[in-house]
């Protein structure tokens, strides 16, 4: 499994902007470019740092490239808008996989 890393600086009031179009894309990228999925955080200074896992380094490069349906692509450009800036800041190798889906185990 490959995981990217992102940073977002979202400008002062388009944080609800951004957040909308982030879940629609990272929609798309799940049902129609191979993600396995993402997670948005917000640091306590502002910014947005998101994980997205992929089924392995290969698919991540070739989703970048994909065309979307029309309603993600239009997520995509209107999230752009709403940011100061953004990086991919790193690029990661799962090693062990510890995360559960939202279970706790019985005690």
């Amino acid at each position: 499994m490959f995981v990217a890393l992102y940073e977002f600086v979202v400008l002062d009031g388009q944080e609800q902007q951004f957040c909308e179009n982030w879940t629609r894309l990272t929609e798309g990228l799940y049902l129609h470019a191979g993600s396995l999925g993402s997670r948005l955080h917000r640091c306590a200074d502002g910014r947005y740092m998101a994980y997205a896992q992929w089924p392995d380094r290969d698919c991540w490069v070739t989703a970048r490239g994909l065309p979307l349906p029309a309603i993600y692509q239009q997520a995509r450009e209107a999230m752009r808008t709403s940011l100061l800036s953004a990086a991919t800041v790193e690029q990661l190798e799962v090693v062990v996989d510890g995360l559960h889906a939202g279970t706790v185990p019985a005690s």
